[in-house]
């Protein structure tokens, strides 16, 4: 594992993203300094109790749901800048398409359905099977 598995690498884009960022983001949202400097401190408790997987995990993630008010700040510092800002947003969309993709299809390779399709198919307790 170490930091070249997903989740890391993953940890480690968005902790850079918030460290380039964060003296525009602490001036521009400063009643979410604190927010942003637990985030930060979150990310880097992931790498520090990294020897136990399943710790440094659980741990972090706590930290990680303050990415949800975090990141469209970081998007919105580039409004003004009309050439940056559909680049930049275009990247968010594609970034999230892309999470989302992967944890649908791990869950679907977790729950041992291997029928050769892109994505599983959603079943309901309130289908009518006839």
């Amino acid at each position: 594992y170490g930091f070249f598995d997903i989740p890391s690498l993953m940890r480690i884009f968005f902790g850079l993203l918030v460290l380039i960022h964060y003296p525009k983001l602490v001036i521009s949202y400063s009643p979410w300094r604190k927010a942003i400097n637990i985030l930060i401190i979150g990310l880097g408790l992931f790498f520090i109790l990294s020897f136990n997987d399943l710790l440094a995990s659980r741990l972090s993630i706590y930290a990680l749901i303050l990415l949800v008010p975090v990141l469209p700040m970081i998007v919105n510092l580039y409004e003004n800048k009309r050439s940056l800002y559909p680049f930049i947003l275009l990247s968010f969309i594609l970034l999230n398409f892309f999470f989302v993709s992967k944890d649908l299809l791990a869950m679907k390779q977790q729950l041992g359905i291997n029928d050769g399709k892109l994505f599983a198919e959603y079943h309901h307790i309130f289908e009518i099977k006839n």
